[in-house]
C-alpha cells in the first residue's frame, strides 16, 4: 500500500515538475517572438527612415572636480563659463566648448585645474514619419544655419581672448542677434521649437551688449547654444 502511494506521489511529483518545465519553455518562446519582433519593426522603421550625415562633434572642457558648487565658483573666477552640464545622468562644470579638438587640446594643455575634454557627437539625423520626411529640408537648413552661427560665436570668443576691442566684439554679436531673430521669426510656424531656441539665444545676447563684454559670459552662452543645438538634433534620433 504504501509502495503504491509512493507511486502516485512521484508521478504526481513528475508531472508538476514537466508541467513548470513546459510554461518556462512557452515563457521564454514568448520572450524570444517579442525579442525578434521588436527587431523587425525597428528594422522597418530605419528602412523607412530618412537619413541625413551631420557629422558634427562638441567638445566639452569640464572640472574633474566633483564639488560642483565649489568648481562652478572657481571655473568662473578664472575666466571659465561656470556651466553646469548634465550628460547621460551626470553632472559637469564646464570650463567651454570648442567645434574642433585641437582648440580644446590647447586650452586644457594650458590649464592648472584638473580637467577632461568630453566629445558628444551628433553623427545623423533619421526623419520618421510624413511629417517628419515632407519638413525634413526645413529642419536641416535651420541646423545647419544654427550651426553657422555657433561658429561665428566661437571665433569671436577666440578674438576677444586676443585683444579684440568691445567695439568689434558688439559688432560681432549684434550681427549674430539679427541672425537669431530672423531664424525666430523665419521658423515660427515650420519649427516652433527651434524658433523657440533662437529666441531666447537672441534675447542673451542683447543682454550681453548691454554693458561689459566678457568671454566668460560668451563661453557660458556658447554652451548653451551648443547644448540647445545637441537637444534639437535627439528629436530625430533612433
Amino acid at each position: 500500500m504504501n509502495e503504491i502511494k509512493n507511486l502516485s506521489h512521484t508521478i504526481v511529483y513528475e508531472a508538476d515538475f514537466f508541467m513548470k518545465k513546459r510554461w518556462l519553455y512557452i515563457g521564454i518562446s514568448q520572450l524570444f517572438a517579442s525579442f525578434v519582433l521588436l527587431c523587425l519593426l525597428q528594422a522597418v522603421c530605419l528602412t523607412r527612415a530618412s537619413e541625413v550625415w551631420l557629422g558634427k562633434s562638441f567638445y566639452f572642457l569640464v572640472s574633474q572636480n566633483e564639488h560642483i558648487e565649489v568648481s562652478t565658483h572657481e571655473t568662473r573666477l578664472n575666466g571659465g563659463a561656470g556651466y553646469l552640464l548634465d550628460y547621460e545622468g551626470k553632472e559637469y562644470v564646464v570650463w567651454a566648448v570648442y567645434l574642433n579638438e585641437t582648440d580644446g587640446q590647447m586650452v586644457q594643455a594650458g590649464l592648472v585645474d584638473k580637467t577632461e575634454l568630453l566629445q558628444i557627437n551628433v553623427d545623423r539625423l533619421y526623419f520618421k514619419g510624413k511629417e517628419k520626411k515632407k519638413k525634413r529640408m526645413v529642419y536641416e537648413g535651420a541646423l545647419n544655419s544654427l550651426y553657422g552661427c555657433l561658429e561665428v560665436l566661437s571665433q569671436g570668443i577666440s578674438r576677444l581672448d586676443r585683444g579684440m576691442t568691445q567695439e568689434a566684439c558688439r559688432r560681432i554679436l549684434s550681427t549674430l542677434s539679427k541672425q537669431f531673430s530672423y531664424m525666430a521669426s523665419a521658423y515660427k510656424e515650420s519649427y516652433p521649437h527651434f524658433s523657440t531656441v533662437c529666441a531666447v539665444i537672441q534675447a542673451k545676447l542683447e543682454e550681453l551688449m548691454g554693458e561689459t563684454v566678457y568671454g566668460k559670459d560668451l563661453r557660458y552662452l556658447l554652451c548653451d547654444a551648443c547644448t540647445a543645438y545637441i537637444r534639437l538634433t535627439m528629436q530625430f534620433a533612433l
